[in-house]
């Protein structure tokens, strides 16, 4: 028997039954468990700082809000696999642990859900979109000055229904977990979906990946893993989550700080291509590497480099 621990938000819930269903699907007898674990993140008092998306989406503070009880239990073999969406794990993982699958990747990209038009440009001057992420935030005024844009908290849901129910014109939410609970391609009641271009809106990094955790002692369930595995998103994954870390190594990134980071890397004709942004006051610098497939981390290292280092405007 594996237990698979998870958050017990609605989408947590249809990630770990997702990894149950695919475990399955290669092993027909085994045996798998969910459980559901409280996190520091989902608790009312940690609102705030919940709010502040992980170190694995923008380089920021708030790390492992969305994991660290997971992984204590994990690492107290209370529960053999953890599930995670990726852009909400720390780069670094607690020692004892390690990533033992990454599925395939679903859309990394965001999604606009508007009540009228079907696209960034459609919005009028002076609307209001609706996001909770400084990654989004930043990159949307940089496209749209003219917009006004609005922090909203809360679950999926919370947020739909608060554009239907605010003067909001569209909200921004990733068009992954959109995919996960409304179906692919979503639709929602009387509401515009339109996926963001990655050349708009450069996604957090990992964004669209789910991350199966487990101990690395657990060779037994190391070795299961690896048939859900999927080796070109494990290629986009690393060299994303390199380039973050190379710039946490550089700089006061995750001390606190609040710098709005995108990170999207694409296995395309056997070539690994990123494209990056960061933002700060001084502007917007924004990054394209190119490298091979064999060496996602110096693609990634590379690309982390040039974003510290390159022109803003």
């Amino acid at each position: 028997m594996i237990v698979i621990g998870t958050r017990g938000s609605k989408l947590a819930l249809w990630q770990a039954n997702h990894i149950r269903d695919q475990l399955q699907t290669y092993f027909p007898d085994l045996e798998v468990h969910i459980q559901i674990i409280k996190t520091t993140g989902d608790r009312p008092q940690a609102a705030v700082a919940a709010d502040i998306p992980s170190h694995a989406s923008t380089g920021i503070s708030a790390k492992g809000a969305f994991s660290k009880e997971i992984d204590q239990a994990q690492l107290e073999a209370k529960i053999d696999v953890a599930v995670h969406s990726l852009k909400d794990l720390p780069t670094d993982l607690p020692v004892g642990l390690t990533l033992g699958a990454i599925p395939i990747r679903e859309d990394a990209r965001d999604m606009l859900i508007s009540k009228n038009g079907t696209g960034l440009a459609d919005l009028r001057s002076g609307e209001k979109v609706g996001t909770r992420s400084l990654r989004r935030q930043t990159q949307l005024h940089y496209h749209r000055p003219d917009l006004k844009v609005v922090g909203l908290r809360g679950n999926v849901d919370t947020r739909i229904r608060r554009l239907h129910e605010t003067d909001l014109s569209a909200i921004i939410l990733a068009t992954a977990g959109l995919n996960r609970l409304f179906g692919s391609p979503p639709t929602l009641p009387h509401l515009e979906l339109t996926p963001i271009p990655v050349d708009q809106m450069v996604p957090a990094v990992g964004q669209g990946a789910l991350a199966v955790v487990a101990r690395t002692d657990d060779v037994q369930t190391l070795d299961l893993l690896k048939r859900i595995d999927h080796s070109i998103s494990r290629t986009e994954v690393v060299a994303e989550r390199a380039a973050l870390s190379a710039m946490a190594n550089e700089t006061e990134l995750g001390a606190g700080c609040q710098i709005p980071i995108g990170i999207y890397a694409k296995y395309t004709l056997a070539r690994l291509q990123m494209v990056g942004v960061i933002c700060s006051e001084k502007g917007l610098n924004r990054v394209c590497v190119e490298g091979s497939i064999d060496d996602p981390i110096s693609v990634g290292q590379q690309m982390g480099q040039q974003l510290l280092t390159g022109t803003f405007n």
